[in-house]
């Protein structure tokens, strides 16, 4: 659900294993204006030096899984699109994309890494974001 307040997105975000409700407020982001999924899989590519044909491939390597994860966070937060989408555009399915998620908050590598990449968008500072409980 996308609430319009003020010139501002805020996104509602439902945390099914924590049952708790953020809200993200995307300054810059006016009206119904998201970043595309492929956008983000792209700049993300282009960051970690990772061939787009290797993201979307079955490949476990740890590089590969590491950027893979990242997009789907990224891409969760950044777009209005569905967990269905997001996984689609990498070949996986919402399943993943929500597993994705849970990792953020056990791995402080993957934790590391979206960090780095929300300030790559330029939408704003990391202290805007409420992303610790995610």
């Amino acid at each position: 659900m996308t609430v319009r307040t003020d010139g501002l997105i805020l996104k509602n975000i439902i945390f099914r294993n924590m049952n708790k409700l953020n809200y993200f407020a995307i300054p810059g982001m006016q009206n119904t204006t998201s970043l595309q999924p492929e956008y983000i899989l792209q700049t993300l590519c282009d960051k970690f030096k990772i061939p787009e044909s290797l993201i979307k491939s079955p490949s476990r390597k740890q590089e590969i899984k590491d950027c893979r994860q990242v997009y789907m966070i990224c891409a969760w937060i950044f777009s209005s699109y569905s967990s269905a989408y997001i996984g689609n555009v990498v070949n996986r399915d919402h399943a993943t994309v929500v597993h994705a998620r849970r990792l953020y908050n056990l791995d402080n590598t993957l934790k590391e890494l979206v960090d780095e990449c929300i300030n790559l968008f330029n939408l704003s500072k990391k202290e805007n974001y409420d992303i610790r409980d995610y």
